[in-house]
């Protein structure tokens, strides 16, 4: 067992090409079975004492908390409960409003042809901030594709023919057509 696991066949067959002084060349580290074994160990007890950790203090809350409820009176919970109700409330209204404006973002895109993936960059829960956004994107949109599209037209433009009625023209009449004794060679 103190063999090296790198050095171990994988399907049953030799590696003779692999040896410790390829492996040390490399800068990799191989470890023996009980090596592997002992780190194993060591990260399932930083593991196991990080979830006990987290579990004594969701009961150190959770107690807190219940002896919070046991002193108070009747009214006072009836307090707790109605803030409680007003905080998922309003957590709930967020969420909607935000789907609402996410919807409002996906059609105010695609009017003005830009692509829904940036709907995500302008929603805002404040609809005046989220249409100034839009408009912002927009106008950067706008430039980015125009600078875009003149960096793909860049180049020489094509010579105006009207100008040189001979320039890519090949006619019979032409004088370099004919040879010196008038016929005309094609």
């Amino acid at each position: 067992m103190t063999e090296d696991v790198k050095n171990q066949p994988s399907d049953g067959e030799q590696n003779p090409g692999t040896n410790q002084d390829d492996v040390k060349d490399k800068g990799s580290k191989t470890f023996t079975q009980e090596e592997l074994g002992k780190k194993l160990s060591e990260e399932r007890k930083k593991a196991r004492e990080q979830y006990e950790k987290d579990l004594d203090d969701r009961i150190a809350k959770e107690r807190e908390r219940w002896e919070k409820e046991a002193k108070m009176t009747e009214e006072q919970k009836a307090a707790e409960a109605q803030k409680e109700q007003k905080e998922a409330l309003d957590k709930r209204e967020r969420e909607i409003t935000l789907r609402e404006r996410k919807a409002e973002a996906l059609e105010a895109l695609a009017e003005k042809h830009i692509p829904a993936s940036f709907a995500d960059y302008i929603i805002d829960a404040d609809a005046d901030k989220m249409s100034a956004n839009i408009e912002k994107l927009e106008k950067t949109w706008g430039d980015e594709l125009q600078k875009a599209v003149k960096e793909a037209a860049a180049g020489t433009t094509p010579e105006d023919k009207a100008k040189n009625p001979g320039a890519g023209k090949s006619s019979a009449t032409s004088s370099n057509v004919f040879r010196g004794n008038g016929v005309a060679a094609f």
